[in-house]
């Protein structure tokens, strides 16, 4: 979002509305090289898009992955990098493995 602010967007439905326009004038506009197709005409090639069962969608989006658990007892749960997320632990778990799950 600091980076965002530094061209004036304030807010995140600012920046939502911002990458809407864009996709809509800009990404969606042009046509793929290799496709020889527009992004959105690709994607809606297949035919009307069809809606999916809510459980599907959520099984989807699940995944689980094995952390260690630092010496401040703090678990990294996105990317593995320095300024990745990280949230508390518990002491009691401090340098062994947890395993962190999406709920979907």
């Amino acid at each position: 979002m600091s980076e965002a602010e530094a061209y004036g967007i304030a807010s995140f439905t600012e920046l939502n509305d911002r990458f809407l326009a864009w996709t809509e004038q800009v990404c969606n506009t042009r046509q793929h090289a290799e496709t020889g197709q527009t992004p959105i005409d690709r994607f809606t090639s297949q035919g009307p898009l069809q809606p999916v069962e809510p459980s599907l969608l959520r099984e989807a989006f699940r995944w689980s992955v094995l952390r260690r658990v630092t010496s401040t007892a703090s678990v990294g749960v996105a990317a593995r990098h320095e300024h990745g997320v990280r949230v508390a632990g518990r002491q009691s778990l401090r340098g062994r493995s947890v395993t962190h799950r999406t709920t979907g």
